[in-house]
């Protein structure tokens, strides 16, 4: 009987074990990978938002500044002090 009883033990032992091992293991799994998931989706997504919009203000503020610049220099340094007098505006040239 003992033969039995310790062969039914070890059967139960080893289907349960088996069952809450599984069953543990994929909710631990699922658990562990939404929040690593979600983490990491918003770690990596606030990270290259900040990348991305940095990167494009410095880009665009050179950019414009470098235009307006350029067109603000040519304007003042092309045009006369007075309409129409063509020696300042050669002086200016110079």
């Amino acid at each position: 009987m003992k033969c039995v009883f310790t062969a039914q033990y070890d059967t139960l032992n080893t289907a349960l074990n088996d069952t809450l091992h599984t069953a543990l293991n994929d909710t631990l799994n699922t658990a562990l990978n939404d929040t690593l998931h979600t983490a990491l989706n918003g770690t990596l997504h606030t990270a290259l938002n900040d990348t991305l919009h940095t990167a494009l203000n410095d880009t665009l503020h050179t950019a414009l500044n470098d235009t307006l610049h350029t067109a603000l220099n040519d304007t003042l340094h092309t045009a006369p002090c007075h309409a129409g007098d063509e020696t300042i505006k050669a002086d200016i040239n110079k």
